[in-house]
């Protein structure tokens, strides 16, 4: 079974690892998917994936630094860790309330800052990714294909993609303490 995000090796990825070391796969970025479950670069030569791992490591490249982080989870808990237990102030916001509550957080963000909103306040509608790559397409998602696709789904398609082992791990290893502070629940199965 294909899966997404694939958090915990299965039949896919032991299948798709012994072409994969000796290089009989055929890549193709366009169809990335169905002939290479991950990019090969990033998670065996980079991150150093092997069938014995928990889970299917992730590489980040950021433009002046790149970390290797053990999973999907792993990435997140990071990222999210990195701020919220920062020494010094910031303002963290969910990127759902800056989609559905835009005039407001701002307005709030401003005032918490000691600053004033201007009265203008706009939503950007486009776009913010341009042009078309080979691994997203073309199609990008405008504020409204956002909220239409967002705003009301199902509790139990947010774990459509995972394994039965995918959303154990998740559970297992997403923080609690971060999911808590923003509101986030596991979704039941």
């Amino acid at each position: 079974t294909l899966h997404c995000p694939n958090l915990v090796p299965n039949e896919v990825e032991r299948e798709f690892y012994p072409t994969a070391l000796d290089g009989s796969y055929k890549r193709d970025r366009i169809d990335l998917h169905k002939k290479d479950p991950w990019l090969v670069d990033n998670v065996m030569n980079i991150a150093n994936f092997t069938l014995d791992m928990e889970s299917v490591p992730v590489y980040v490249k950021y433009k002046l630094e790149t970390t290797n982080h053990l999973s999907l989870v792993h990435f997140w808990n990071d990222w999210f860790n990195a701020y919220y237990y920062a020494n010094f102030p910031r303002v963290m916001v969910r990127f759902e309330d800056l989609v559905f509550y835009g005039k407001e957080v701002t307005e709030q963000a401003c005032t918490c800052m000691g600053g004033k909103m201007a009265k203008n306040f706009k939503h950007i509608g486009d776009s913010a990714k341009k042009g078309g790559d080979n691994v997203h397409g073309s199609e990008r998602t405008t504020l409204i294909d956002a909220i239409i696709r967002y705003g009301k789904i199902n509790p139990k398609d947010l774990t459509k993609g995972m394994t039965s082992d995918d959303y154990a791990f998740s559970k297992k290893h997403l923080s609690q303490e971060i999911m808590d502070t923003f509101g986030y629940e596991h979704p039941e199965r």
